[in-house]
């Protein structure tokens, strides 16, 4: 018995009449809410234990035959005592979000909010273990009924890291609270005093000045790679290709196992290109702050990349985890694909290959005891990752660094995955005239596909939608209807025709008289308007 009990004079005819069951009770509940708020897991899920104890103990029934009788508490109970104590909500930006949302919860190990429906759960059969599998899916709706929106925080310059919240402005530590909803955290301490340390020799800064060869860009890139994965809020819509051309040991693999090494274990999810249009796949990258896809295999089609793009900007996708109910989800992650080679896209469009920036690795290295030691011990290092943590928080890029290499390579891949492109670029050229009609233009283009054994299907219209933005920046103007090719047109371009149709599949006739459509060079001096 407690102190407090033994004080009492149970003599006294007012405790009496109390009940000393009742007041003892009440004793109890009112030193229950002046317990200090759980500061740990830990310390939560003993609170609930007690908590539930509290209730069955409260709600016994002392039977005639002397018996107790215990009553468990309902789902809509255990409900509301974990509503006691979380701090919980859907996270989304509108209500029509909320609707297929998921519960997330403040974790008060880690200071993010998360989505894990087995730590609910957890916590529900602290306060009643006989809950069933019926009355915990019960409690999970309550919660979501009862849930009020939140609002993630994206704020530029407050980032969280393993220790605190690194704000950019002040540049300290801030703690954790659960004002501020982040889904993640870098796994890595933020320490101020972190130096660049050396192991026998090797530096990381050097090693990135192999890997950039000069090219001051190239280097800049490479840390604001490392700068946007600690801090996705910051730079949006790009997506970072590691490519080299399949010979190893470039490094390649070693700069992706730094950047999982920074951002920590289960802090990155493991998502190839074309694994991000697979639903069940996608759901398994929730939560992390990083998404990696390791050695994409250049040779996969990518038909459709609508959640590729939608991820790498941040917008809401509906997530259909196996065996689950779907749920609305926005990313809020960076993304890294490695490959040796050119992927392949049936999506040919900016607004695809605007969103990429390229890094190259053609510096080989030997296969070394010493360089083994930098993938299995150097870049594992807290050291290390302390000083790679506080450089990338000392970065705020707004644009990610379009390097002179980058641009080359997002030139070839959209030549190589567009072959309207491609045909433009390389065909185009050959031709003598400078006013083109489009059935021709479209028969070449047949012609060529095949012969490169590369074979079309796109219909004439879908050409010349695709053509027109391609030849309008090399200086030709489209005419609809408007011109004539006359002495323009050059008969020996037929010949190319004829070359390159070995199975006479793609005749056409050419009356340079005719009004047709056609692309007219607008850069020619003998190109005249009136010339019709």
């Amino acid at each position: 018995m407690s102190k407090k009990r033994q004080a009492l004079d149970t003599n006294n005819p007012v405790v009496k009449g109390l009940g000393l069951n009742a007041l003892f009770n009440d004793l109890d509940q009112q030193r229950s809410q002046q317990t200090t708020p759980p500061k740990t897991m830990k310390e939560l899920k003993a609170q609930l234990q007690r908590d539930g104890e509290r209730w069955r103990d409260k709600h016994k029934k002392e039977l005639k035959n002397g018996n107790t009788k215990i009553f468990h508490p309902s789902p809509r109970t255990v409900a509301d005592i974990l509503e006691r104590y979380l701090n919980y909500g859907i996270i989304a930006n509108d209500d029509e979000e909320m609707e297929r949302g998921q519960v997330s919860f403040y974790d008060l190990d880690s200071g993010t909010y998360k989505a894990s429906q087995r730590t609910l759960e957890k916590l529900a059969t602290c306060i009643e273990r006989s809950l069933t599998t019926r009355q915990l899916a019960e409690i999970r709706h309550y919660l979501f009924l009862d849930s009020h929106r939140l609002t993630e925080t994206r704020t530029k310059w407050l980032i969280p890291v393993n220790n605190g919240i690194y704000n950019q402005h002040t540049h300290k530590l801030e703690p954790f609270s659960s004002k501020y909803v982040f889904r993640h955290k870098i796994m890595t301490n933020y320490n101020a005093n972190a130096t660049e340390p050396s192991f026998n020799g090797w530096q990381l800064s050097e090693w990135f000045q192999q890997i950039a060869g000069g090219d001051r860009d190239k280097l800049l890139l490479l840390w604001q790679t490392i700068s946007a994965v600690v801090n996705p809020n910051l730079t949006t819509d790009v997506a970072i290709f590691l490519v080299d051309n399949g010979q190893g040991r470039t490094g390649k693999s070693t700069f992706e196992r730094l950047l999982e090494n920074l951002v920590g274990a289960g802090n990155y999810g493991s998502l190839k290109l074309k694994e991000f249009e697979d639903d069940f796949k996608l759901a398994s990258a929730t939560g992390k702050a990083l998404l990696i896809g390791d050695d994409n295999n250049p040779n996969d089609y990518n038909r459709t990349s609508e959640n590729f793009k939608s991820v790498a900007t941040g917008e809401n996708i509906l997530i259909n985890p196996k065996g689950l109910t779907p749920f609305n989800y926005r990313f809020n992650n960076f993304i890294v694909q490695s490959m040796n080679g050119i992927p392949r896209f049936s999506d040919t469009s900016d607004a695809l290959f605007r969103r990429f920036r390229v890094i190259v690795f053609d510096h080989q290295y030997k296969a070394t005891a010493a360089n083994k030691r930098i993938k299995d011990e150097y870049i594992k290092a807290q050291r290390l990752l302390e000083f790679v943590l506080k450089k990338a928080l000392s970065m705020t890029p707004d644009v990610l660094q379009d390097t002179a290499e980058s641009q080359e390579i997002i030139k070839d891949i959209k030549e190589d995955n567009d072959s309207v492109d491609h045909f433009i670029e390389n065909y185009l050229p050959e031709l003598e005239s400078t006013r083109i009609p489009v059935a021709f233009l479209f028969k070449l283009f047949l012609a060529a596909m095949d012969y490169e054994n590369n074979p079309q299907k796109i219909k004439q219209n879908t050409f010349t939608r695709r053509a027109k933005p391609l030849m309008a920046e090399k200086g030709w103007e489209y005419s609809r209807n408007n011109l004539a090719p006359r002495l323009h047109w050059e008969a020996n371009d037929m010949n190319k025709l004829n070359e390159l149709d070995i199975h006479y599949k793609y005749t056409v006739k050419i009356n340079p008289s005719k009004y047709q459509p056609l692309f007219n060079k607008t850069n020619k001096e003998d190109d005249k308007p009136t010339d019709n």
